[in-house]
């Protein structure tokens, strides 16, 4: 009688070194609190991977594809948040900092409303009446590029939360949601939250810390000195 052996097969250098990447990506979400995708000095995925900051722009880098894939493998993490928050920039925040920035969010402080486009704020508002809306569901005669700025707008200034999901076609969409839905789609508990003038006092510390470490000069949304003359700092990734 014959017997058939299923042999496993080890994995490959390239499989460990994903998984050491998740691992160390992962590990540094958890220690610092946030994240960036990509920077010259602070901490960053991009760099973390690529062993060092990657001038011009990163989906030109060798490892273009690993990064990407990891960014999608921690953007699952039910502990990691991914959002506009750090200089502007693509954020992950770890769960321990999502109540602070939560207490934040929601505050709506000059600094959130000042000076707010027309536009966005019309956005903001049906927003606020319906929870929840993906781009493509709007019916407007302003084109998509100019809905897009307006939704950005609203996600650097932390008053919305903004992501992108799959339609049924495959396609990806950018949808923006209220906080408090957010809060209810992840669990967040939000009974007690810390003052506002607290949970600021926690990430900007959190950020001074790191830019020290790294000779950075990251910057919180609400440090924008005079928000640029009243012009939000929309960076480029």
């Amino acid at each position: 009688m014959s017997h058939s052996v299923c042999a496993t097969s080890e994995p490959s250098l390239k499989d460990v070194m994903a998984r050491a990447d998740f691992d160390s990506a992962l590990a540094a979400i958890c220690e610092h609190g946030v994240l960036l995708e990509t920077d010259r000095a602070f901490p960053s995925l991009v760099a973390l991977v690529a062993g060092g900051p990657v001038k011009g722009t990163w989906w030109a880098h060798p490892l273009a594809n690993e990064i990407y894939m990891l960014g999608q493998r921690l953007m699952k993490q039910r502990d990691v948040l991914f959002i506009r928050l750090v200089t502007a920039k693509m954020t992950y925040v770890h769960r321990r900092l999502w109540r602070p920035l939560y207490a934040i969010a929601t505050a709506r402080q000059p600094w959130q409303l000042a000076d707010l486009p027309g536009t966005a704020k019309s956005m903001l508002g049906t927003l606020d009446r319906c929870g929840s809306f993906r781009m493509d569901e709007i019916r407007s005669s302003r084109t998509a590029k100019e809905l897009g700025s307006d939704a950005r707008i609203l996600e650097t200034r932390l008053l919305v939360f903004g992501d992108d999901v799959h339609t049924d076609s495959g396609a990806h969409v950018k949808r923006i949601e209220t906080w408090p839905m957010w809060a209810k789609r992840v669990e967040l508990a939000t009974a007690k939250l810390p003052s506002v003038d607290d949970a600021r006092q926690e990430l900007e510390e959190i950020v001074r810390q790191l830019n020290q470490k790294y000779n950075a000069d990251a910057i919180l949304p609400w440090q924008i000195p005079g928000r640029r003359k009243r012009r939000d700092v929309l960076k480029r990734d």
